[in-house]
Order: C-alpha cells, then sequence, then structure tokens
C-alpha cells in the first residue's frame, strides 16, 4: 500500500495523529498502566473502524 493511512477516515487519522503527538511530547516516558491503556484502546477503536 502506498498510501499508509489509505483506509482510514479522518476522525481515525486524527486520533491516531493525537497518540503519536502525544507520545512526542512525552518522549515516550510515561509508561503507567492508565496510559498504556488508554493508548490501546484508542488503537482498538481505530482497527473497529477500518
Amino acid at each position: 500500500m502506498d498510501e499508509p493511512f489509505a483506509g482510514l477516515d479522518s476522525k481515525s487519522i486524527k486520533e491516531l495523529k493525537d497518540i503519536i503527538n502525544s507520545h512526542l511530547k512525552k518522549g515516550d516516558s510515561n509508561n503507567s498502566k492508565s496510559s498504556r491503556r488508554d493508548c490501546e484502546s484508542k488503537k482498538i477503536i481505530l482497527r473497529l473502524e477500518e
């Protein structure tokens, strides 16, 4: 697939960007369980919306 986000709608792309930006701002140093659960739940939502 040439376009990595081709199968995602604009809402899903925004969610994905928010996840990435959040990790970049934190330097991905926040390894708390709640943070990981929140990230995992967003990943599941993104998969379901495909």
